[in-house]
């Protein structure tokens, strides 16, 4: 296969051997309203990059869809060449991946306000990820995974990552169900993003098709355990690929890892992700 861009770097970072780090957290219980979805989807332009739902259109969508957008304007920036790009979204996302996994790993309650503090900067951080995803044009709407090259395979997980930090913005009662609907919106997304891509688990489709309609017991119950020994196997696999990665980096680079295994375990993480993310959706 040819992968046609190489990013900086090809870390995983943020989760632990159990892919904990992926958690989606508080899933978001809210249910976007029609309108709030029709509004998405026309805003989507034929084409728009993945890690932005707008392209173009991002303030307006982002007004109602996302938590913590600050009002004030932006400073605008002086325009990266394409190396200089590439090497920024490495940094940005890293710093944003290690946010998240302290705040995923946290102890400290919902409200904590240094955790809240936290949860604002990661989203500020993925934000700036998306708009660098697009300022690059990383992705293409007619490609599939099999032409992402594998160190670009960790930024599909920017809306999956937003959605998630959305859900676990503290608020007010009265503000909780605008919020949960922000990252319901998000999470919906990726996953639409992912079925495009080729990344969606046909067992994640058929539950997305029915949501929350009254099903057969027994096809159900066979969806639960086909679902199970499907994320027991890919948590088990992500564990052994990600102590080999470890290897690696302990080895300075002298135990290498091989290619495929390193993007086998992106697309594992991205599984994992995906899992949260609808178990988010139909909550």
């Amino acid at each position: 296969l040819v992968h046609r861009r190489s990013g900086s770097g090809a870390v995983v970072g943020g989760a632990s051997g159990s892919g904990a780090a992926f958690s989606a957290g508080a899933a978001a219980s809210g249910k976007a309203s029609a309108s709030e979805v029709e509004r998405a989807a026309a805003l989507r332009r034929p084409g728009a990059s993945v890690g932005d739902p707008a392209g173009d259109d991002v303030d307006a969508l982002r007004a109602t869809k996302r938590v913590g957008e600050s009002t004030a304007p932006e400073a605008e920036e002086e325009p990266l060449g394409a190396a200089e790009e590439e090497e920024a979204l490495a940094a940005v996302f890293l710093k944003a991946q290690q946010l998240y996994s302290e705040i995923d790993g946290s102890s400290a309650g919902g409200a904590d306000a240094a955790l809240q503090e936290k949860i604002a900067r990661a989203i500020a951080l993925f934000r700036r990820c998306s708009a660098l995803i697009r300022s690059a044009a990383l992705f293409s709407s007619n490609e599939d995974a099999a032409e992402i090259a594998t160190e670009d395979l960790r930024y599909l997980l920017c809306e999956f990552y937003l959605g998630d930090l959305a859900s676990r913005v503290a608020c007010d009662l009265t503000e909780r169900p605008k919020r949960l609907r922000g990252a319901r919106v998000a999470l919906e997304y990726f996953v639409e993003q992912m079925s495009k891509f080729g990344l969606l688990p046909a067992v994640e489709a058929a539950m997305l098709a029915e949501g929350n309609a009254p099903r057969d017991s027994g096809v159900r119950r066979e969806q639960k355990i086909a679902r199970f020994r499907e994320e027991r196997e890919a948590k088990k696999r992500l564990q052994e690929l990600m102590l080999a990665d470890a290897r690696e980096l302990r080895s300075g680079g002298e135990i290498a890892m091989d290619p495929d295994d390193r993007r086998e375990m992106q697309l594992l993480v991205i599984a994992n992700a995906v899992r949260k993310a609808v178990d988010g959706i139909l909550s």
